[in-house]
């Protein structure tokens, strides 16, 4: 049994680092949390995400729905080494190009048993920022993830602290916990800062490695309530 867990643990980190996987790979994800999972080398990466809210904010994006949009290169080696990845986030599609900042990160791979495998990662964000987000100050999180299996499916579980959930940069608990419903499918549950939420995530084979989440939050400080569409996709560089 610890045999077959470690052997779909390993293929679903090597899904989701774009590098050859048995066709046992699963897909899980905690939407709402970050995950201590990164990126391989030479895999570049790319993310929509849509929101749609229940009240219109103050901020720089005052209106119900908007979408940020990012993407992520990947260098190093997260099992031998360490792993590394920089990238761009344009804060709002409605404004195309007109806000965002530059993320960069490192991450660590380890496995302390065969049940699982575990990942630590440090993200810093609002590095170089432009147009409205020369608003926010510099940000980050720290995080851990453990991949192992629940029952006959792959679950995750990802703990943590993060300070870009509030314009203060307060320090924040981190939370989230998913499993596999199908191969291509998980459900899961995330708290970052004061939001909650719960969805699921899909990898249909039609997509041909894109991943889609779908899921609905809520802000119990602000009492806001919202729903969110992500849709990322990423590639092997080849020749690099």
């Amino acid at each position: 049994m610890i045999s077959s867990i470690k052997g779909r643990v390993i293929a679903a980190v090597c899904a989701a680092l774009m590098v050859a996987a048995p066709a046992t790979a699963q897909v899980v994800g905690t939407p709402g949390a970050p995950s201590g999972f990164g990126l391989a080398g030479n895999v570049v990466a790319f993310s929509l995400s849509g929101s749609y809210g229940s009240k219109r904010g103050t901020g720089p994006q005052s209106t119900r729905y908007d979408a940020s949009t990012s993407v992520v290169f990947g260098f190093g080696d997260p099992v031998d080494g360490i792993g590394l990845q920089i990238g761009a986030n344009l804060t709002s599609f409605r404004k195309f190009g007109k806000s965002g900042f530059v993320t960069v990160g490192a991450h660590k791979m380890f496995q302390l048993s065969e049940a699982g495998i575990y990942s630590v990662a440090l993200n810093i964000d609002n590095i170089a920022p432009w147009g409205d987000s020369k608003k926010n100050k510099l940000s980050g999180n720290l995080i851990v993830s453990y991949m192992t299996g629940f029952g006959p499916q792959l679950g995750l579980v990802t703990v943590g602290v993060t300070n870009n959930t509030t314009p203060n940069r307060k320090l924040k608990p981190v939370f989230g916990i998913s499993t596999g419903v199908t191969e291509t499918s998980s459900v899961g549950f995330g708290h970052a800062g004061d939001t909650s939420t719960i969805g699921m995530t899909f990898a249909p084979q039609a997509l041909q490695g894109a991943s889609i989440s779908v899921a609905a939050n809520r802000n119990w400080k602000t009492r806001q309530n919202g729903v969110t569409v992500d849709i990322g996709r990423a590639f092997a560089l080849k020749g690099f």
